[in-house]
């Protein structure tokens, strides 16, 4: 998926942060990035379909959160802040953290061939390595497009191994470490990775070695048969028509989109990525996931920079669900929209909501000019 810089929304033009720090008093100047913010989240919710919560919090402390538009439209529901939504491809960043903790408990190795663990796979695989499937750079196909109906493809149970076999006989598309190129099979294969390393199947590993450790009690893989508390309903958008979403079989996004959040344990999981606490990683080996090897990719985030500011994060994309997650490196900003109407252009929210950040608390003193404790 391509990483664009986009202008902040002419409407939030503003006077720029070191002109606001003498003009305006802290709290007037945070409640100008309020205004600016909320106007940008009002503007995709009117004209954009948009649906669900945004979240900016720096140093770990949200600065501004909102919720939008309706959670459930068969009783007309409002939005609000805390409710959970299905989060898509945001989903490889845990995938890859366990992988990485596999690897430093010895039970994986990153150079290792995948027909190690997949021994299944033809030979022409052998040169692929679980590092080239982290970094999107295998060359393995994609197992979305096999087919000419999507929605009859993901509406099938399949085991991870069935899931990989649709590509098997497939040619890769060049060879491992070439380039880059986004395939959502990569995490499926590193999903059963997991599996075959831990012993456990992945739902129950990440539970247990991540989402229990951190605290993040409202985030899991998700199960249409059980009741998952404070669930927006996914829906799409068909130009004047508002649709339910259709049925997508778990086994089929798996450990490339299956996990469930919120924007407060999405926040939880951005100060352990960011801190290591808790991660159960080395700081070498936390390092690896934010590496860009050449492709704007690490190991299960995005690398980029807006108006100068390097960041990585991930977006998720579900029919009936987006998601966008971006964590400043060097100032401590954190956006999150989570959406439950598709399409949406959530990554272009959340690039101008940093951007409105940027123009009026500024990037080095953003905490005296917005008062930010």
């Amino acid at each position: 998926m391509p990483r664009h810089i986009l202008s902040i929304l002419a409407a939030l033009t503003v006077v720029s942060a070191p002109a606001l720090a003498h003009a305006a008093m802290p709290v007037q100047t945070r409640q100008a990035f309020e205004a600016a913010a909320d106007a940008v989240a009002q503007t995709a919710a009117t004209s954009g379909n948009f649906s669900g919560e945004v979240l900016v919090a720096f140093d770990g402390k949200p600065v501004f959160r909102k919720a939008y538009g309706l959670a459930d439209r068969t009783w007309n529901l409002p939005s609000r802040t805390g409710l959970t939504y299905r989060i898509g491809s945001t989903t490889k960043t845990f995938t890859a953290v366990a992988i990485l903790q596999l690897a430093e408990a010895g039970k994986l190795s990153l150079d290792a061939s995948v027909t190690t663990y997949i021994p299944d796979l033809p030979v022409s695989y052998r040169p692929i390595t679980v590092r080239h499937l982290l970094s999107h750079s295998a060359g393995l196909p994609e197992f979305l497009s096999t087919t000419n109906s999507f929605t009859r493809l993901v509406r099938m149970d399949r085991t991870p191994e069935e899931v990989v076999a649709l590509v098997r006989d497939l040619p890769l598309g060049f060879t491992p470490g070439e380039r880059f190129s986004y395939s959502n099979t990569n995490y499926v294969a590193l999903g059963l990775i997991i599996e075959k390393a831990s012993g456990t199947d992945y739902a129950t590993y990440v539970h247990d070695h991540i989402l229990t450790p951190l605290g993040m009690t409202h985030t899991g893989y998700f199960d249409p048969s059980e009741i998952v508390p404070g669930m927006a309903q996914g829906y799409l958008i068909q130009g004047d028509r508002v649709a339910n979403t259709f049925y997508m079989a778990p086994s089929m996004l798996y450990a490339s989109g299956n996990l469930y959040s919120t924007a407060d344990d999405l926040l939880i999981w951005d100060k352990a990525l960011h801190t290591g606490k808790g991660l159960g990683l080395s700081e070498s080996s936390r390092a690896l996931l934010f590496r860009d090897n050449g492709f704007g990719y690490g190991y299960g985030v995005y690398v980029d920079k807006l108006a100068g500011e390097p960041y990585v994060g991930h977006p998720g994309t579900l029919p009936g669900y987006l998601t966008d997650y971006e964590r400043f490196v060097n100032v401590p900003l954190t956006v999150v929209v989570l959406s439950n109407a598709y399409p949406v252009k959530v990554e272009t929210m959340t690039r101008d909501l940093a951007g409105a950040f940027f123009s009026i608390c500024g990037k080095t003193d953003a905490r005296r000019a917005c008062g930010l404790n």
